[in-house]
């Protein structure tokens, strides 16, 4: 455990150093936000983000990874804001679109909005039986 906290303090290190040299390198900023978002520092890992989603192959994984920020922070508003941002720019279905449509029905859950969680659930388990725990939130839900 002591040599695996020594790595990540020395990875999140060098990966400063690196933002500090180039600060104007969008991808060192979004591999510095997954170090924080890795380590729990969400409100770090949303500055980065944020500046990472300059980058136009990042764009759209920045916004799901400030909207998972969000939720981690218990902002769930803002979470689904973020979460329906990066939707409208997915038009097939894929691995980061369903990870963003899983999110998004988590946020709307904490939110007390069953209806539009279910909604989302189902447009996964239509696509991907075995994501996540989808299936396990369907059945729940018909029993």
């Amino acid at each position: 455990k002591e040599l695996q906290e020594h790595r990540v303090q020395y990875r999140l290190k060098r990966a400063l150093e690196r933002v500090e040299r180039f600060p104007n390198d969008t991808q060192l900023h979004y591999d510095m936000a997954l170090m924080y978002f890795e380590t729990g520092n969400f409100d770090a890992a949303l500055e980065e983000f944020q500046k990472a989603r300059k980058n136009p192959q990042r764009k759209r994984s920045c916004i799901v990874y400030l909207g998972r920020c969000f939720e981690h922070k218990g902002q769930f508003d803002m979470a689904v804001d973020q979460f329906t941002e990066a939707l409208a720019d997915m038009q097939t279905m894929s691995d980061e679109k369903m990870e963003a449509l899983y999110y998004l029905a988590i946020a709307y859950e904490s939110l007390e909005q069953n209806d539009k969680a279910l909604e989302c659930f189902k447009e996964i388990y239509q696509n991907n039986i075995n994501y996540k725990d989808v299936a396990e939130k369907i059945q729940k839900h018909y029993k």
